[in-house]
Protein backbone atom coordinates (compact mmCIF):
# COMPACT_ATOMS: atom_id res chain seq x y z
CA UNK A 1 0.00 0.00 0.00
CA UNK A 2 1.32 3.68 -0.80
CA UNK A 3 1.56 5.78 2.14
CA UNK A 4 0.11 9.16 1.38
CA UNK A 5 2.24 12.11 3.28
CA UNK A 6 3.06 14.82 1.54
CA UNK A 7 -0.16 16.91 1.77
CA UNK A 8 0.83 17.31 5.54
CA UNK A 9 3.96 18.87 5.34
CA UNK A 10 4.33 22.19 7.67
CA UNK A 11 6.76 23.81 9.78
CA UNK A 12 6.86 24.88 13.01
CA UNK A 13 8.30 26.90 16.42
CA UNK A 14 10.53 26.38 19.92
CA UNK A 15 12.85 22.95 19.93
CA UNK A 16 11.98 19.59 21.54
CA UNK A 17 12.69 16.03 20.87
CA UNK A 18 11.60 12.65 21.66
CA UNK A 19 11.70 8.40 21.49
CA UNK A 20 9.50 7.70 18.30
CA UNK A 21 6.52 5.63 18.21
CA UNK A 22 6.12 3.09 16.22
CA UNK A 23 2.87 2.05 14.39
CA UNK A 24 2.71 -1.36 12.19
CA UNK A 25 -0.55 -3.06 10.55
CA UNK A 26 -3.45 -4.18 12.74
CA UNK A 27 -2.91 -7.57 11.39
CA UNK A 28 0.87 -7.37 12.14
CA UNK A 29 2.26 -8.70 15.84
CA UNK A 30 5.89 -7.61 15.30
CA UNK A 31 6.66 -4.82 18.63
CA UNK A 32 9.92 -2.45 18.97
CA UNK A 33 12.09 -4.79 21.15
CA UNK A 34 14.86 -1.59 22.12
CA UNK A 35 15.80 1.38 21.62
CA UNK A 36 19.10 3.48 21.51
CA UNK A 37 18.79 7.01 21.43
CA UNK A 38 21.72 10.36 21.21
CA UNK A 39 20.96 13.23 22.49
CA UNK A 40 23.38 16.29 21.92
CA UNK A 41 22.84 19.27 23.60
CA UNK A 42 24.82 22.07 22.31
CA UNK A 43 23.92 25.94 23.47
CA UNK A 44 22.36 26.81 20.34
CA UNK A 45 21.44 23.43 18.90
CA UNK A 46 19.84 19.83 19.83
CA UNK A 47 20.05 16.62 18.16
CA UNK A 48 18.65 13.45 18.22
CA UNK A 49 19.20 10.10 16.85
CA UNK A 50 17.12 7.73 17.32
CA UNK A 51 17.46 3.66 15.93
CA UNK A 52 14.60 1.12 17.33
CA UNK A 53 15.03 -2.62 16.60
CA UNK A 54 12.24 -5.12 16.07
CA UNK A 55 10.98 -8.78 15.70
CA UNK A 56 8.55 -9.90 13.27
CA UNK A 57 8.51 -9.43 9.27
CA UNK A 58 6.32 -6.15 9.01
CA UNK A 59 6.12 -5.07 5.57
CA UNK A 60 5.87 -1.20 6.29
CA UNK A 61 5.47 0.84 9.41
CA UNK A 62 5.28 4.76 10.33
CA UNK A 63 7.80 6.10 13.04
CA UNK A 64 6.03 9.21 14.67
CA UNK A 65 8.48 11.41 16.64
CA UNK A 66 7.31 14.18 18.54
CA UNK A 67 8.84 17.89 18.27
CA UNK A 68 8.81 21.51 18.43
CA UNK A 69 10.10 24.38 16.30
CA UNK A 70 12.07 24.17 12.88
CA UNK A 71 13.55 20.95 12.34
CA UNK A 72 16.48 19.82 10.04
CA UNK A 73 16.70 15.80 9.23
CA UNK A 74 19.14 13.22 7.73
CA UNK A 75 19.92 9.75 7.79
CA UNK A 76 23.05 8.34 10.34
CA UNK A 77 24.23 5.42 10.44
CA UNK A 78 24.32 2.48 12.97
CA UNK A 79 28.43 2.87 13.20
CA UNK A 80 27.60 6.32 15.64
CA UNK A 81 26.20 4.12 17.96
CA UNK A 82 28.59 1.56 17.76
CA UNK A 83 31.64 3.94 17.91
CA UNK A 84 29.81 5.22 21.58
CA UNK A 85 29.17 1.83 22.42
CA UNK A 86 32.55 0.64 22.13
CA UNK A 87 34.22 3.70 24.23
CA UNK A 88 31.56 3.50 27.27
CA UNK A 89 29.49 -0.06 27.59
CA UNK A 90 30.25 -1.43 30.88
CA UNK A 91 32.94 -3.70 31.44
CA UNK A 92 32.65 -6.41 34.48
CA UNK A 93 36.09 -8.19 35.54
CA UNK A 94 37.03 -9.85 38.23
CA UNK A 95 39.00 -8.69 40.98
CA UNK A 96 42.97 -10.83 42.07
CA UNK A 97 43.49 -13.17 39.47
CA UNK A 98 46.61 -15.54 40.12
CA UNK A 99 49.41 -15.68 42.91
CA UNK A 100 52.24 -13.57 42.25
CA UNK A 101 54.62 -14.46 39.57
CA UNK A 102 51.88 -16.46 37.60
CA UNK A 103 50.87 -15.04 34.01
CA UNK A 104 46.82 -14.25 34.38
CA UNK A 105 44.39 -15.11 31.80
CA UNK A 106 43.18 -12.62 29.46
CA UNK A 107 40.80 -10.16 31.16
CA UNK A 108 37.51 -8.30 29.08
CA UNK A 109 39.09 -5.91 27.59
CA UNK A 110 37.30 -2.49 25.70
CA UNK A 111 36.61 -3.55 21.83
CA UNK A 112 37.21 -1.74 18.62
CA UNK A 113 34.26 -0.81 16.70
CA UNK A 114 32.57 -3.14 14.99
CA UNK A 115 32.57 -2.74 11.50
CA UNK A 116 30.48 -5.89 10.37
CA UNK A 117 27.93 -4.09 8.02
CA UNK A 118 24.10 -4.18 9.77
CA UNK A 119 21.09 -4.54 7.35
CA UNK A 120 18.96 -1.47 8.55
CA UNK A 121 15.28 -0.44 6.58
CA UNK A 122 16.37 3.29 5.61
CA UNK A 123 12.95 5.63 6.03
CA UNK A 124 11.46 6.97 2.98
CA UNK A 125 9.30 9.50 2.82
CA UNK A 126 8.96 11.98 5.81
CA UNK A 127 6.71 14.50 6.77
CA UNK A 128 5.77 17.08 9.38
CA UNK A 129 2.20 16.80 11.06
CA UNK A 130 1.02 20.10 12.67
CA UNK A 131 -0.89 20.26 15.90
CA UNK A 132 -2.94 23.58 14.71
CA UNK A 133 -4.79 19.88 13.18
CA UNK A 134 -5.63 18.44 16.54
CA UNK A 135 -7.30 15.13 13.96
CA UNK A 136 -4.31 15.38 11.50
CA UNK A 137 -1.73 12.65 12.81
CA UNK A 138 -4.59 10.54 13.91
CA UNK A 139 -6.17 10.25 10.56
CA UNK A 140 -2.92 10.14 9.11
CA UNK A 141 -2.66 6.48 10.73
CA UNK A 142 -6.07 5.17 10.11
CA UNK A 143 -6.19 6.04 6.79
CA UNK A 144 -3.13 4.52 5.57
CA UNK A 145 -3.99 1.38 7.43
CA UNK A 146 -1.93 1.38 10.50
CA UNK A 147 -3.46 0.61 14.54
CA UNK A 148 -3.87 3.32 17.01
CA UNK A 149 -5.30 2.14 20.35
CA UNK A 150 -7.01 4.12 22.50
CA UNK A 151 -3.94 4.33 25.11
CA UNK A 152 -1.62 5.75 22.26
CA UNK A 153 -4.24 7.91 20.93
CA UNK A 154 -4.52 9.73 24.80
CA UNK A 155 -0.84 10.27 24.55
CA UNK A 156 -1.10 11.81 21.18
CA UNK A 157 -3.35 14.06 21.93
CA UNK A 158 -1.61 14.83 25.06
CA UNK A 159 1.20 16.29 22.94
CA UNK A 160 -0.78 18.63 21.13
CA UNK A 161 -2.12 19.89 24.02
CA UNK A 162 1.29 20.99 25.11
CA UNK A 163 1.86 22.39 21.69
CA UNK A 164 4.09 19.47 20.32
CA UNK A 165 4.11 18.89 16.60
CA UNK A 166 5.26 15.53 15.09
CA UNK A 167 7.59 14.20 12.21
CA UNK A 168 6.73 11.08 10.68
CA UNK A 169 8.79 9.11 8.37
CA UNK A 170 7.59 5.67 6.20
CA UNK A 171 9.55 2.83 5.75
CA UNK A 172 9.59 -0.57 3.85
CA UNK A 173 12.08 -2.81 5.25
CA UNK A 174 13.75 -5.69 3.43
CA UNK A 175 12.96 -9.24 3.94
CA UNK A 176 14.74 -10.48 7.21
CA UNK A 177 16.05 -6.63 8.42
CA UNK A 178 14.51 -5.80 12.03
CA UNK A 179 16.29 -2.73 12.74
CA UNK A 180 15.73 1.35 11.57
CA UNK A 181 18.46 2.71 10.49
CA UNK A 182 18.86 5.82 12.59
CA UNK A 183 17.32 9.26 12.40
CA UNK A 184 19.16 12.44 12.81
CA UNK A 185 16.44 15.16 13.92
CA UNK A 186 18.13 18.96 14.84
CA UNK A 187 16.44 21.55 16.11
CA UNK A 188 17.55 25.60 17.57
CA UNK A 189 18.38 26.15 21.18
CA UNK A 190 19.09 24.03 23.53
CA UNK A 191 16.16 21.71 25.00
CA UNK A 192 17.38 18.79 28.07
CA UNK A 193 13.77 17.21 28.00
CA UNK A 194 13.40 14.23 26.06
CA UNK A 195 9.93 13.36 25.85
CA UNK A 196 9.65 9.62 25.63
CA UNK A 197 6.11 9.23 26.33
CA UNK A 198 5.05 7.96 22.16
CA UNK A 199 7.81 5.61 22.43
CA UNK A 200 5.17 3.10 24.42
CA UNK A 201 3.55 2.60 21.15
CA UNK A 202 4.29 -0.40 19.54
CA UNK A 203 6.46 -1.62 21.89
CA UNK A 204 7.04 -3.98 24.46
CA UNK A 205 7.15 -3.84 27.94
CA UNK A 206 9.63 -3.23 29.43
CA UNK A 207 11.30 -1.61 27.16
CA UNK A 208 14.91 -1.36 26.78
CA UNK A 209 16.79 1.68 26.08
CA UNK A 210 19.96 2.80 25.64
CA UNK A 211 20.90 6.64 26.17
CA UNK A 212 23.86 8.73 25.29
CA UNK A 213 24.22 12.35 26.93
CA UNK A 214 26.47 14.36 24.68
CA UNK A 215 26.95 17.71 26.44
CA UNK A 216 29.60 20.28 28.13
CA UNK A 217 29.08 18.41 31.09
CA UNK A 218 28.07 14.80 32.84
CA UNK A 219 23.89 14.91 32.01
CA UNK A 220 21.56 12.54 33.54
CA UNK A 221 18.01 11.82 34.67
CA UNK A 222 17.45 12.42 38.33
CA UNK A 223 16.33 8.87 39.03
CA UNK A 224 19.51 7.48 38.24
CA UNK A 225 21.12 4.03 39.98
CA UNK A 226 24.45 3.15 39.87
CA UNK A 227 25.45 -0.98 39.50
CA UNK A 228 26.41 -2.93 43.19
CA UNK A 229 29.90 -4.04 41.50
CA UNK A 230 30.40 -5.83 44.98
CA UNK A 231 27.56 -7.91 44.68
CA UNK A 232 28.92 -8.93 40.95
CA UNK A 233 29.85 -12.24 39.89
CA UNK A 234 32.59 -13.34 37.25
CA UNK A 235 32.68 -16.56 35.90
CA UNK A 236 36.37 -18.29 34.90
CA UNK A 237 34.17 -20.96 32.99
CA UNK A 238 32.20 -19.30 30.20
CA UNK A 239 34.65 -15.41 30.45
CA UNK A 240 30.87 -13.70 31.85
CA UNK A 241 29.41 -12.17 34.51
CA UNK A 242 25.94 -12.10 35.58
CA UNK A 243 25.60 -8.13 35.16
CA UNK A 244 23.11 -7.94 32.52
CA UNK A 245 20.60 -9.98 34.63
CA UNK A 246 21.71 -7.87 38.20
CA UNK A 247 20.99 -5.12 36.38
CA UNK A 248 17.84 -6.17 34.87
CA UNK A 249 16.81 -7.17 38.61
CA UNK A 250 17.90 -4.30 40.05
CA UNK A 251 15.97 -2.02 37.62
CA UNK A 252 12.40 -3.96 38.17
CA UNK A 253 12.66 -3.25 41.58
CA UNK A 254 12.14 0.20 40.65
CA UNK A 255 8.79 -0.63 38.82
CA UNK A 256 10.41 0.20 35.92
CA UNK A 257 10.83 3.87 36.22
CA UNK A 258 15.06 4.06 37.50
CA UNK A 259 18.18 4.66 35.30
CA UNK A 260 21.30 2.76 35.28
CA UNK A 261 24.50 4.85 35.14
CA UNK A 262 27.22 3.30 32.95
CA UNK A 263 29.89 5.69 32.05
CA UNK A 264 30.63 9.15 32.29
CA UNK A 265 33.87 10.49 30.60
CA UNK A 266 34.81 13.14 28.43
CA UNK A 267 34.61 12.59 25.05
CA UNK A 268 37.08 12.94 22.24
CA UNK A 269 35.43 13.54 18.87
CA UNK A 270 38.33 13.54 16.58
CA UNK A 271 38.84 10.10 17.74
CA UNK A 272 35.60 9.07 17.70
CA UNK A 273 35.29 10.14 14.35
CA UNK A 274 38.86 9.19 12.53
CA UNK A 275 37.71 5.26 11.73
CA UNK A 276 34.41 6.12 10.55
CA UNK A 277 35.51 9.09 7.98
CA UNK A 278 38.41 6.62 7.32
CA UNK A 279 36.30 4.43 5.68
CA UNK A 280 32.80 5.54 6.07
CA UNK A 281 31.35 2.81 3.36
CA UNK A 282 32.53 0.30 5.40
CA UNK A 283 30.44 1.79 8.16
CA UNK A 284 27.24 2.28 6.63
CA UNK A 285 28.18 5.99 5.32
CA UNK A 286 27.79 6.94 1.64
CA UNK A 287 30.71 9.57 1.98
CA UNK A 288 32.82 11.02 4.41
CA UNK A 289 30.71 14.18 4.58
CA UNK A 290 27.64 12.28 5.95
CA UNK A 291 30.28 11.10 8.70
CA UNK A 292 31.34 14.87 9.18
CA UNK A 293 27.64 16.10 9.93
CA UNK A 294 26.83 13.57 12.59
CA UNK A 295 30.50 14.23 14.40
CA UNK A 296 29.32 17.99 13.83
CA UNK A 297 26.29 18.08 15.35
CA UNK A 298 27.39 15.66 18.03
CA UNK A 299 30.06 18.95 19.44
CA UNK A 300 28.16 22.29 17.97
CA UNK A 301 28.84 24.87 20.02
CA UNK A 302 30.67 22.94 22.68
CA UNK A 303 34.25 24.12 21.41
CA UNK A 304 36.03 21.04 22.13
CA UNK A 305 34.68 20.20 25.89
CA UNK A 306 32.69 17.03 25.23
CA UNK A 307 31.33 14.64 27.84
CA UNK A 308 29.14 11.60 27.14
CA UNK A 309 27.25 10.03 29.81
CA UNK A 310 25.85 6.64 29.18
CA UNK A 311 22.54 5.32 31.25
CA UNK A 312 19.98 2.16 30.80
CA UNK A 313 16.65 1.80 31.43
CA UNK A 314 13.89 -0.98 30.92
CA UNK A 315 11.33 0.85 31.10
CA UNK A 316 7.57 -0.13 32.24
CA UNK A 317 4.54 2.04 30.82
CA UNK A 318 4.70 3.53 34.51
CA UNK A 319 8.43 4.78 33.45
CA UNK A 320 7.30 5.77 30.25
CA UNK A 321 3.99 7.76 31.43
CA UNK A 322 6.39 10.66 31.50
CA UNK A 323 9.34 12.57 29.71
CA UNK A 324 13.03 12.58 31.16
CA UNK A 325 14.85 15.61 32.24
CA UNK A 326 18.26 15.48 31.59
CA UNK A 327 19.75 17.36 35.06
CA UNK A 328 23.67 18.99 35.13
CA UNK A 329 25.72 17.00 37.68
CA UNK A 330 29.15 17.63 39.47
CA UNK A 331 29.51 14.35 40.23
CA UNK A 332 32.31 14.02 37.89
CA UNK A 333 33.66 10.96 35.59
CA UNK A 334 32.27 7.37 36.22
CA UNK A 335 34.34 4.43 35.08
CA UNK A 336 32.83 1.82 33.08
CA UNK A 337 35.10 -0.85 34.80
CA UNK A 338 33.41 -2.81 37.45
CA UNK A 339 35.76 -5.17 39.37
CA UNK A 340 33.37 -7.90 40.72
CA UNK A 341 33.25 -9.24 44.40
CA UNK A 342 32.93 -12.66 43.37
CA UNK A 343 33.68 -15.27 40.91
CA UNK A 344 33.19 -18.81 39.97
CA UNK A 345 35.05 -21.69 38.29
CA UNK A 346 38.84 -21.60 38.13
CA UNK A 347 41.09 -18.80 36.43
CA UNK A 348 43.41 -20.61 33.56
CA UNK A 349 46.61 -18.92 35.18
CA UNK A 350 49.97 -20.03 34.03
CA UNK A 351 52.31 -20.37 36.76
CA UNK A 352 56.04 -21.40 36.91
CA UNK A 353 56.80 -25.23 37.68
CA UNK A 354 58.69 -24.95 41.07
CA UNK A 355 62.40 -25.67 41.85
CA UNK A 356 63.12 -29.18 42.66
CA UNK A 357 63.80 -29.96 45.92
CA UNK A 358 67.44 -32.21 46.14
CA UNK A 359 66.00 -33.34 49.99
CA UNK A 360 62.50 -34.52 48.80
CA UNK A 361 62.51 -35.01 45.21
CA UNK A 362 64.27 -38.31 44.21
CA UNK A 363 64.20 -37.42 40.51
CA UNK A 364 66.19 -34.28 40.02
CA UNK A 365 66.19 -34.34 36.37
CA UNK A 366 69.33 -34.93 33.93
CA UNK A 367 71.15 -31.82 34.54
CA UNK A 368 71.75 -32.56 38.46
CA UNK A 369 72.83 -35.98 37.44
CA UNK A 370 72.29 -39.60 38.99
CA UNK A 371 72.99 -40.35 42.62
CA UNK A 372 76.76 -41.56 43.07
CA UNK A 373 77.27 -45.43 43.80
CA UNK A 374 78.49 -46.20 47.57
CA UNK A 375 82.11 -46.83 48.35
CA UNK A 376 82.97 -50.03 48.78
CA UNK A 377 84.32 -50.48 52.58
CA UNK A 378 87.52 -50.11 52.95
CA UNK A 379 89.63 -53.71 54.96
CA UNK A 380 92.07 -52.25 57.87
CA UNK A 381 95.53 -53.80 57.41
CA UNK A 382 97.06 -55.31 60.89
CA UNK A 383 99.33 -53.05 62.42
CA UNK A 384 103.31 -54.52 62.28
CA UNK A 385 104.47 -51.73 64.85
CA UNK A 386 102.09 -53.47 67.45
CA UNK A 387 104.74 -57.18 68.59
CA UNK A 388 103.45 -60.24 68.88
CA UNK A 389 104.01 -60.55 72.64
CA UNK A 390 103.25 -64.79 72.83
CA UNK A 391 106.38 -64.93 70.34
CA UNK A 392 108.72 -63.35 73.12
CA UNK A 393 107.85 -64.72 76.35
CA UNK A 394 110.10 -66.30 78.01
CA UNK A 395 109.33 -69.26 79.43
CA UNK A 396 110.46 -70.42 83.35
CA UNK A 397 113.50 -72.83 83.25
CA UNK A 398 112.21 -76.12 84.48
CA UNK A 399 114.66 -75.90 87.57
CA UNK A 400 112.03 -74.05 88.93
CA UNK A 401 110.60 -70.55 90.37
CA UNK A 402 113.46 -70.09 91.93
CA UNK A 403 116.10 -69.98 88.90
CA UNK A 404 117.36 -66.46 88.38
CA UNK A 405 117.00 -64.25 85.27
CA UNK A 406 119.78 -61.67 84.86
CA UNK A 407 118.31 -58.55 86.05
CA UNK A 408 118.25 -55.41 84.02
CA UNK A 409 117.04 -51.74 84.96
CA UNK A 410 113.93 -51.02 84.50
CA UNK A 411 112.44 -48.69 81.35
CA UNK A 412 110.11 -46.39 82.17
CA UNK A 413 106.99 -46.32 79.76
CA UNK A 414 107.74 -43.73 77.66
CA UNK A 415 111.27 -45.08 77.11
CA UNK A 416 109.80 -48.33 75.67
CA UNK A 417 106.73 -46.62 73.84
CA UNK A 418 107.03 -47.99 69.74
CA UNK A 419 106.39 -44.59 69.05
CA UNK A 420 109.54 -43.30 70.35
CA UNK A 421 111.88 -42.49 67.77
CA UNK A 422 115.85 -42.21 68.20
CA UNK A 423 117.78 -39.30 67.77
CA UNK A 424 118.85 -40.37 64.18
CA UNK A 425 115.61 -39.75 63.09
CA UNK A 426 114.97 -43.71 62.20
CA UNK A 427 111.78 -45.85 62.85
CA UNK A 428 112.64 -47.82 66.56
CA UNK A 429 112.27 -51.37 66.11
CA UNK A 430 110.87 -54.24 68.19
CA UNK A 431 114.07 -54.47 70.10
CA UNK A 432 113.28 -51.31 71.59
CA UNK A 433 110.08 -53.37 73.41
CA UNK A 434 112.20 -56.10 75.24
CA UNK A 435 112.92 -53.92 78.07
CA UNK A 436 109.33 -53.80 78.57
CA UNK A 437 108.47 -56.99 78.09
CA UNK A 438 111.00 -57.99 80.42
CA UNK A 439 109.37 -55.81 83.04
CA UNK A 440 106.37 -56.94 82.35
CA UNK A 441 107.48 -61.01 83.22
CA UNK A 442 109.39 -59.99 85.82
CA UNK A 443 106.35 -58.37 88.06
CA UNK A 444 103.93 -61.46 86.92
CA UNK A 445 106.48 -64.02 88.47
Amino acid sequence: MRIILSALIVSFGTAAHASGGWFVRSQESARVQAHRVIIALGPLQTTVWDELSYDGAPDDYLWVFPTKGPVTVGLSSDALFRALDARTAPIAMPGVVCDSGCTAPELPTPTPIDTTPSAQASPGQTVQVSSANPTALATLIHDNGFALSDDDKAVIDAYIGEGYNFLVASVHPADGVQVMRPIRVSTPDQAPVLPLRLARAGARSPLPVTLYVVAAERRQPSATETADASALTYDWDSATSDYDARVSAQLAATGGSHWLLQAAEPLDLVALGAPLGADPSTFGYTDAQAVSYDIDALGAGLNGNVWVTRVYAELSPAGLASDLTLAASDAGAAPRELVTGHASGQPACDCPAPEPDPETDPELGPELGPEPEPEPPVELAPDTDTPDVSDDVVEPDATGPDTAVAEQEPTTVAEASPRTKPDDGCAAGPEALWPLVLFVLRRRW
